[in-house]
């Protein structure tokens, strides 16, 4: 393939049967398959931000296979056809792509509302904490502490609600909201500690997931689970100098693990 086909092709969501493509996308799946003929052939994933298509490629299949591997952002050729009612791509050519800016993680799902707006909403439901302990806790875990940059980029699960990239923040402040709607209807709550909760009950998947081609689960993740990682989190943040002065100490203890 020439260098034209080097650059990022139409996002899959924009593809149509009968289109003609190239471009590059990451290789979710590849297998070897047989035909009914008994032929073999390789049945693909491809995927970008905006979705994934499957992909087969049906001639000089074990020469174009050993060219790549799952989990490569490839340089691909083909066209989009409807097989069995379902947009699939036929390939001509296929190849791992060897620039240096080939990162399988670009092409991973994301959150499509903005980033900026959903800070602004985190940063404003955090002040809608009034108890400064409770604050401060909440503060070190999303804001200030090592965790913060990875819960703007985890996703809140692999394959159900907000599995994307920007995922936590955009779930969280979707529960947060709801809390803060909840006390406005019973104002006997305690919405200091509702909030906080809401706001922190999620933070174990900063350490819950890998990135490559596919979301994954790292090993502390498969061995413990979000809420064993958020309470090692938790036990972090509260015995900070000063976190429970004017805290409510069982907010960790008892509200989040049982979301």
């Amino acid at each position: 393939m020439d260098k034209a086909d080097s650059s990022n092709g139409p996002p899959v969501v924009e593809l149509t049967p009968g289109q003609a493509f190239s471009g590059r996308y990451v290789c979710a799946r590849k297998d070897r398959l047989t035909a009914r003929n008994g032929s073999g052939y390789l049945s693909l994933e491809l995927r970008d931000k905006s979705g994934s298509i499957p992909a087969r490629i049906f001639r000089d299949v074990d020469q174009i296979g050993l060219r790549f591997e799952r989990g490569d952002v490839l340089r691909v050729k083909g066209k989009v056809e409807r097989y069995r009612g379902v947009l699939s791509a036929e390939l001509e050519d296929a190849v791992r792509d060897e620039s240096s800016d080939a990162d399988p993680t670009e092409f991973l799902p994301t959150a499509y509302r903005d980033r900026e707006e959903l800070e602004g909403f985190l940063e404003h439901l955090t002040r809608e904490v009034h108890n400064a302990g409770l604050r401060t806790v909440v503060e070190t875990l999303i804001f200030k502490g090592p965790q913060a940059e990875e819960f703007r980029r985890a996703p809140c699960t692999r394959a159900g609600h907000h599995a994307y990239v920007g995922g936590l923040i955009e779930h969280t402040v979707a529960v947060a909201t709801l809390v803060t709607e909840t006390c406005v209807l019973h104002p006997r709550l305690n919405s200091d500690l509702l909030m906080a909760a809401a706001l922190i009950h999620d933070i174990g998947k900063t350490e819950e997931f890998t990135y490559g081609a596919e979301i994954g689960l790292s090993e502390r993740g498969k061995a413990l689970g979000h809420l064993h990682l958020r309470r090692r989190n938790d036990h972090r943040s509260i015995h900070r100098p000063g976190a429970w002065r004017a805290g409510r100490p069982d907010v960790h203890g008892h509200v989040p693990p049982r979301h």
